[in-house]
């Protein structure tokens, strides 16, 4: 069976074990275990969750007044001032875009002169299917992005019409999230725009309307039963994918699945353990224990972006890192502890251990709010990171050998020779996020290793 005809099994048998849930649940009553509800309470949530931050996006776009299949340009980088997201990119402007495709969309990649691009897309549960670049070697270049069933809604494509454009899988969803990343630094951010500029789509046929929208407002991450409630929704249009049917079996007996009704054939005392569960569930994911600490930094998964089954991690990530690129494309690490700025620190980059990247890389420090977020720290030097691309750095060694020390400091330091390696600080609590653009494999196989901070 190809690739639609397994999810559109996956909803069908979800659906008609819905028909059985109240006689199953009504034989099974007298010997099932609140634990065991729990413990399917908190599975349902793990799995929707993603499914559900995807959707909450793509309506704050819908609220904005943004239509189907039309960018979103972000212009500027980001400033101490503005805290709509937690640990804001300094490196890339963005260029979002929700797509439906009832009917295939086609996507202009525009040349990039050798700056860093990537147009991630990620189908409705917030897995990246595909990460595009532009490869076409200064001229423009096109690609065809479809799903499954709305391949037979138009004649097949012309392929004179578009060349260039690259073989891509069809995407898993009827919704997708496209995100851009383009380099701008503070002194490129023109050209960049300019790159933005040429990210074209052209729709190629006419769009379904929307059968199962989300309601409006979206209910809060915490209000469970909502969240249960309206994923069994989104999953008639942005349909489970093929590996889930083992996990949906189980969870149709709660009444969690596409079209099902959630907590069908439950008791009150049964509904209610399956949201304690779900509501442990939350409080668990927020504590982001998937990932390893090696060297006194939080390391990615190895599944980061394109989850599979791994239900935790893609739910973690959700909460803490949403639309995160795989590690191939992009490698994030995070200081485990929070640190304090009473003291100066040292992040040592030793002998011949720079990040190996194709792209570039960077160290961004953000102060940590009452709240816990974490936030560009306003100082008067205006420096929110060093990396790579910064100017006038002052390095030891030559080539290969090359060693770096980045000051981490309130104050800057005493010898004009290292103003430009001071990375500011506030005197409170902060944390630092290493980024590595496109890594080579010493990163993404372990070798390398992470920076010391004294």
């Amino acid at each position: 069976m190809d690739r639609r005809g397994v999810i559109a099994g996956l909803a069908g048998g979800a659906v008609s074990a819905a028909a059985g849930v109240g006689r199953t649940l009504a034989q099974d009553r007298p010997v099932k275990a609140l634990a065991e509800l729990r413990a399917l309470g908190a599975e349902a949530y793990t799995y929707v969750l993603p499914l559900f931050e995807v959707a909450s996006q793509r309506l704050r776009a819908q609220g904005l007044g943004l239509k189907p299949n039309t960018y979103l340009h972000r212009r500027e980088l980001a400033t101490p001032e503005r805290r709509e997201v937690t640990t804001p990119n300094l490196d890339t402007l963005y260029s979002s875009v929700f797509l439906d495709l009832s009917a295939p969309v086609a996507m202009t990649l525009p040349p990039t002169g050798g700056r860093y691009f990537s147009l991630a897309l990620m189908d409705a549960w917030s897995n990246n299917f595909a990460v595009l670049h532009d490869e076409a070697a200064g001229r423009r270049s096109d690609a065809v992005v479809s799903y499954g069933p709305s391949q037979r809604l138009i004649p097949p494509l012309d392929a004179a019409d578009m060349p260039h454009r690259p073989a891509l899988p069809l995407a898993p969803t009827r919704h997708v999230w496209a995100l851009a990343r383009t380099y701008a630094g503070p002194d490129t951010l023109a050209q960049a725009r300019r790159v933005q500029d040429q990210l074209k789509i052209r729709t190629l046929g006419e769009l379904r309307p929307e059968s199962a929208a989300p309601a409006s407002p979206m209910p809060r991450r915490d209000d469970v039963e909502a969240v249960l409630s309206l994923c069994n929704t989104l999953m008639v249009e942005d349909a489970p994918l093929p590996g889930d049917g083992p996990l949906l079996k189980r969870l149709a007996r709660i009444g969690v699945g596409p079209g099902l009704a959630f907590g069908q054939g439950l008791s009150p005392a049964e509904k209610q353990a399956v949201l304690e569960g779900a509501r442990a569930a939350l409080a668990d994911l927020k504590a982001a224990k998937a990932s390893k600490v090696v060297n006194g930094w939080r390391t990615p998964p190895a599944d980061l972006g394109d989850f599979g089954t791994d239900y935790r991690v893609r739910a973690e990530t959700a909460i803490s890192g949403l639309a995160a690129l795989p590690n191939r494309e992009a490698m994030y690490f995070t200081t485990d502890a929070v640190l304090d700025g009473t003291a100066a620190r040292r992040l040592r980059f030793a002998k011949g251990e720079l990040p190996p990247v194709d792209a570039f890389w960077s160290v961004t420090l953000y102060e940590q709010a009452l709240e816990g977020g974490l936030y560009l720290f306003d100082n008067p030097a205006k420096r929110y990171a060093i990396g790579s691309n910064s100017p006038d750095l002052r390095y030891a060694g030559r080539g290969l050998n090359q060693s770096l020390d980045v000051i981490v400091a309130p104050d800057p330091p005493v010898s004009a020779l290292f103003r430009n390696n001071w990375l500011p600080c506030p005197r409170g609590p902060y944390k630092l996020v290493l980024r590595l653009y496109r890594p080579r494999p010493a990163a993404l196989e372990g070798r390398w290793r992470l920076p010391t901070l004294s």
